[in-house]
């Protein structure tokens, strides 16, 4: 009996033995597999950072064309505004006169003072 004894535990150890070695390799296949996807994650993590760091960088980029259009508009709005005075007076004076070739020779004349070069 003894020889069975001996038989069985040698039997129990063979079986706790080769289960710690089945639960060890299944246990670093998981280890393995956490590894690679933690490094997939970090890649991305890193991807999406550089995306961010992209995006952030263009909204920077529109919020300086937007402060610029702005300050186009104002000042576009002050050259209107500059101008409405000389228009008004333009269709004023045109219209107060009575006959078609002094009109056209004072737009003509006025013409010439805008277009004229200053000496140098």
């Amino acid at each position: 009996m003894s020889g069975f004894i001996v038989a069985s535990m040698a039997m129990a150890i063979f079986f706790l033995v080769s289960a710690l070695c089945r639960m060890r390799a299944r246990n670093g296949r998981r280890i393995a597999e956490i590894a690679a996807d933690a490094e997939h994650w970090q890649v991305e993590a890193h991807q999406w950072m550089g995306e961010s760091q992209r995006w952030r960088t263009r909204a920077t980029q529109l919020a300086q064309e937007n402060e610029a259009w702005k300050a186009g508009v104002v000042e576009g709005r002050a050259d209107v505004i500059s101008m409405v005075p000389m228009l008004v007076a333009a269709v004023q004076r045109h219209s107060a006169c009575t006959c078609r070739e002094a009109c056209q020779a004072e737009t003509d004349t006025s013409m010439r003072t805008l277009t004229a070069v200053p000496p140098a």
